[in-house]
């Protein structure tokens, strides 16, 4: 059986309904909130990424070559600009 796209969007809602943290049954536990835990722990890799770009800013020759602009790019693919 092939699923579309939809339809595994459609599960993943329902399953978040049944499980997630606003369902009766977690409310019902009576369970501390998590959601303080996770964004701590989801700032830590911004957090890095954004001290290794102030260090590579420090580091900055006034004429770049080519090697480290393909070196910075090839280190943050998601960052690369494609006119």
């Amino acid at each position: 059986m092939v699923e579309t796209a939809e339809n595994v969007e459609d599960d993943e809602e329902e399953e978040l309904h049944r499980y997630g943290f606003w369902s009766p049954e977690t409310q019902s536990l009576g369970l501390p909130s998590y959601r303080a835990a996770f964004l701590f722990l989801s700032r830590i890799p911004l957090e890095m990424i954004h001290e290794y770009l102030r260090l590579r800013l420090e580091q900055k020759p006034n004429q770049p070559s080519v090697l480290s602009i393909r070196q910075v790019s090839e280190t943050f693919p998601y960052f690369r600009f494609v006119p």
